[in-house]
């Protein structure tokens, strides 16, 4: 999707199954450079992720994946090829979540929200 600055951002819901409180794993990437396979000069170079609920307004937040949980996201085979792209690993209870991708550095381009659930 088309990502700015400012209020123009990506917003994707998603929900996370599960009887167990805190034993669902959780992947959320914020892509933004160009993706494999494609040829496309239009990106957003930096991406700022944050993921909401409704009883939890900001719960997590990234915008450079190296900076947190760098070896546990390394093993999930799912670390992204650049540093400034973003990544959110952690558990959550079965709910509904939001996830907000916007640029960080307030530049245009398409960016690609990504999330996972690795066993």
């Amino acid at each position: 999707a088309f990502v700015q600055g400012g209020d123009n951002v990506l917003i994707g819901g998603f929900i996370v199954g599960g009887n167990s409180l805190l034993n669902n794993l959780v992947v959320i990437r914020a892509l933004g450079l160009p993706f494999p396979g494609t040829a496309s000069p239009i990106h957003c170079r930096t991406q700022s992720l944050n993921c909401t609920t409704r009883v939890a307004p900001l719960f997590a937040a990234n915008d450079d994946w190296q900076d947190h949980q760098k070896a546990q996201i390394m093993a999930s085979g799912l670390a992204p090829a650049n540093a400034k792209e973003s990544v959110i690993f952690t558990r959550l209870p079965a709910g509904q979540y939001t996830a907000i991708v916007g640029s960080a550095d307030d530049t245009t381009g398409i960016g690609l929200l990504e999330v996972y659930s690795p066993l």
